[in-house]
């Protein structure tokens, strides 16, 4: 049980230490993530690289890891691992644009036109519920 939590304790102290010091670097160049999509690649692949780097560090190897397809269920976890987060998603929202508490409205995730737009342009206002945009 204590080699356990020393794993643990190895493990996480590897995954704060490396996504502070991806979040330093993004802090560091005062630039919007959307434009460092690199450096949001690398941050994502932390928590794996600290469980290998973990397990080499404590000599365990990773031949007891199975990464087959079909083999011990793995085809049935990544589906749920895929359908549960949609399924509670669709549960969630649909209860709440069915009771009221929140509102449908398509319109305000489509990004209003510029004004150099070929079609004409555009005069939008956002209100705190709403998106208008008119010719």
């Amino acid at each position: 049980m204590a080699a356990a939590r020393r794993a643990l304790a190895l493990y996480l102290s590897l995954v704060i230490l490396g996504t502070a010091a991806i979040h330093f670097i993004i802090f560091r160049t005062h630039r919007p993530l959307k434009s460092r999509q690199d450096l949001a690649f690398i941050l994502m692949w932390v928590p794996g690289v600290a469980a290998f780097v973990c397990r080499l560090i404590r000599r365990e190897g990773v031949r007891d890891i199975s990464f087959r397809v079909g083999r011990h269920g793995l085809l049935k976890a990544i589906g749920m691992a895929i359908c549960f987060p949609l399924l509670i998603g669709f549960i969630s929202y649909g209860v709440a644009w069915r009771s009221g508490l929140a509102t449908w409205n398509p319109l305000s995730v489509v990004r209003p036109r510029s004004a150099k737009s070929s079609v004409g342009a555009a005069t939008c206002s956002r209100d705190s519920s709403t998106l208008a945009c008119r010719d």
